[in-house]
């Protein structure tokens, strides 16, 4: 075969791996269309590898999203374009936990939407990536699950809800996921919510659309919206996957217990920014 004919053959292919491997602005549009939850998330298009992780936007907007690693410890987060409404972060070198972040902000109020997502490559530990204040307003694992660990269903788990860097008490937080269900939890005085991982995950998960997960694993948001005293409002969301039960005959105590679902001020806007986008 003619070399110029291979060449233009293996550039082709190398073009096509590359675009299959980004967000389509019309997959994009179809998860946020077809999402479980109105509140704001960075959702996983496709698995990803140690080369990249792609990612689409659903209900928040920007043109740019943050990345920082535990490498970078305190240092200005890395930038990334949103095109067609997605992205694709590239771990380079730095593996473990990455944190990405999208900012949307008006002059009625902010939203966020974070999630973390872990490159098998060798890095840092994530401590001072999560210490770090990142938004406005944010909820932060309290810790991340260690390597080959995993969000599980039964399992109990603290995150920190904190405004300029001090902890939000007594504030309630939303939990929904894809299985349907749908909690309120409530911050304690240091600002640390416990969320008890509901046993709603089927053993496969639908197939059809990144929103669906893989079979054994469901999609959560935790959600907390307030007002400060200049009637600014702020929305946040953090968003990861958890699996079923490591044990499905094992019963974990429900210390704190769930709170019977309620409203949250957060809710009406993700609903109008919804109902907007439709039309």
């Amino acid at each position: 075969m003619d070399k110029r004919v291979m060449l233009s053959i293996m550039l082709a292919l190398a073009a096509t791996a590359v675009q299959a491997a980004r967000p389509q602005a019309a997959d994009c549009r179809a998860d946020e269309m077809n999402a479980f939850s109105t509140l704001p998330m960075l959702v996983p298009a496709g698995r990803g590898d140690r080369a990249g992780a792609a990612y689409c936007l659903a209900n928040v907007r920007t043109e740019a999203v943050e990345v920082r690693n535990g490498a970078g410890g305190f240092a200005p987060p890395a930038a990334l374009a949103v095109a067609a409404g997605g992205f694709k972060v590239n771990p380079g070198k730095v593996g473990n936990y990455h944190w990405l972040q999208a900012g949307e902000a008006s002059q009625t109020g902010v939203i966020t939407a974070s999630t973390v997502h872990y490159f098998a490559n060798p890095g840092p530990a994530p401590t001072a990536m999560l210490h770090l204040a990142k938004a406005e307003l944010e909820i932060v694992p309290q810790p991340l699950p260690r390597e080959h660990w995993h969000y599980r269903a039964g399992e109990t788990w603290a995150f920190l809800v904190r405004f300029h860097d001090e902890p939000v008490k007594d504030t309630g937080v939303r939990l929904e996921t894809s299985g349907g269900t749908q909690q309120v939890f409530r911050t304690d005085g240091e600002g640390i919510v416990r969320v008890t991982f509901p046993a709603d995950v089927a053993d496969e998960a639908p197939k059809g659309g990144h929103d669906h997960g893989r079979g054994g694993e469901n999609r959560f948001v935790l959600a907390v919206g307030l007002t400060d005293q200049d009637g600014r409002y702020y929305l946040t969301g953090f968003n990861q996957v958890y699996g079923a039960a490591a044990d499905a005959g094992r019963s974990l105590p429900y210390g704190l217990g769930f709170l019977a679902l309620g409203g949250l001020a957060a809710v009406p806007l993700a609903i109008r920014r919804k109902e907007s986008k439709h039309g």
